[in-house]
């Protein structure tokens, strides 16, 4: 934290669009092949270009993500995403034009691996961090930077009254072409990269949402028939043969009740 507060960079890798200084590590100088793109993003933002028309934009140009242009030129830059195709996202981009780091500041303390909520990353409030500006040569003015986050600014959902505790997103199918999950809209399943690209193979990946659902419950039948045999399929038709012999026993039971309860009230209605 002090080396923070004295505008050392303490990553790992610098960020995208600056490397560290060979003369000192805790410095950052910029990149200029990635600059170019940086800057890029932040001009089309400010002209008014939503955050998909970017990713479409550097997908369609072929322009080499984060990820693979950290390993071009570093080969220790590893990424847990290994068989996942390499593209543009809106959330690669949102975080670009987030980054104070791009207006000369270092920013600490933002977040922090927390071992005693159960979460992987603990985010502090603005107030925590440690900022610390002129470090480094800015990329784009703080003009360009307020304008495009300004324009880039997603439309709020209106969330109210819903309770999202403990909500999480489950992964039920993913594109056959990125290996990326497939998210719902409009009663189908779409590959969530399906707009990155004008000519990306993710489009393709629209299915039916009835139709999927129904084609993998059954093969889930058909894989519970197999695993539990004849003999398991006769033990389970004996079963429902006893099971639906309780139930009826239950039912007149329950009449029974619901009569000897009538009569009691009347009993109670008439002081006995």
């Amino acid at each position: 934290m002090a080396r923070a507060r004295k505008g050392e960079y303490l990553g790992g890798f610098a960020r995208y669009g600056y490397e560290k200084s060979q003369e000192d590590k805790h410095r950052l100088v910029v990149d200029p092949e990635a600059a170019e793109v940086v800057r890029k993003i932040f001009t089309m933002a400010a002209e008014g270009v939503t955050i998909s028309g970017i990713v479409r934009y550097l997908n369609d140009n072929g322009v080499l993500t984060c990820v693979e242009y950290k390993q071009r030129k570093n080969s220790r830059y590893q990424h847990p995403g290994g068989g996942v195709k390499k593209l543009w996202g809106t959330q690669s981009v949102r975080s670009i034009l987030s980054d104070e780091t791009y207006i000369g500041k270092v920013v600490w303390n933002r977040s922090e691996k927390s071992i005693t909520t159960g979460k992987r990353m603990l985010w502090h409030d603005r107030s925590e961090w440690v900022v610390v500006d002129g470090q480094h040569e800015p990329m784009v003015s703080e003009e360009l930077f307020a304008l495009a986050n300004e324009r880039a600014k997603p439309k709020k959902r209106d969330r109210s009254g819903v309770d999202m505790s403990g909500f999480k997103r489950e992964v039920l199918f993913v594109c056959g072409y990125c290996g990326r999950s497939m998210v719902k809209k409009n009663h189908k399943y779409c590959c969530r990269y399906r707009t990155c690209g004008t000519d990306t193979e993710c489009r393709r990946a629209v299915e039916d949402m009835e139709k999927l659902e129904g084609s993998v419950m059954e093969y889930v039948r058909k894989t519970a028939e197999v695993m539990l045999g004849n003999s398991g399929r006769k033990d389970v038709g004996a079963e429902r043969e006893t099971l639906g012999k309780k139930l009826d026993a239950l039912r007149k039971e329950k009449e029974r009740l619901s009569a000897e309860k009538m009569f009691l009230y009347d009993k109670y209605r008439s002081g006995v």
